[in-house]
């Protein structure tokens, strides 16, 4: 008999829990079968239904066992030869295949003492001169750059930035 909870719940008992554990063992004959059909090169779909069990089993029972079998043993793929079809675009991928922008024009390089940190706006070159920590620190602080609009550095910057 199973416990009934106030919100209408039901504990199972012991023995409804165990009844739907699955306990089939690997016998020296499931073994055997198993090791006949992955040597005659079925899938572990196929052989997880010939066995009745799932193919995360048998794929776990293989690994454990460390099987392994020629290439020329594996089970085929269901491949549909002679049908071509265009391959779709990856736009994952669409980085790879776009192509360099052009160079923004020249300018000449910034000049000056720089600003501190606390001196960037949003339309400040933030291109870091020296060692972070060094007394001399700096940024360079041509007003501009476009912060919000993806352009951090001046054009002398980010020609330098995409050249590295």
């Amino acid at each position: 008999m199973s416990t009934v909870f106030s919100d209408g719940r039901q504990q199972p008992t012991q023995d409804s829990r165990q009844a739907n554990q699955f306990t089939t063992e690997w016998t020296v004959d499931r073994l055997d079968t198993l090791k006949r059909l992955w040597n005659a090169g079925a899938s572990q779909a196929e052989i997880a239904a010939e066995l009745g069990v799932t193919r995360n089993s048998i794929a776990g029972k293989i690994s454990r066992l460390k099987l392994t079998r020629a290439p020329s043993q594996r089970a085929p793929r269901k491949s549909q030869a002679g049908i071509k079809r265009p391959k779709k675009p990856n736009p994952a991928l669409a980085w790879t295949t776009r192509s360099k922008p052009e160079p923004l024009p020249e300018e000449p390089a910034p000049t000056g003492e720089g600003v501190q940190l606390t001196e960037l706006t949003n339309t400040t070159c933030r291109w870091p001169f020296g060692s972070v920590g060094a007394p001399d620190f700096c940024f360079c602080g041509v007003p501009t750059a476009d912060f919000n609009g993806g352009r951090p550095y001046c054009r002398v910057h980010t020609n330098l930035a995409r050249r590295t």
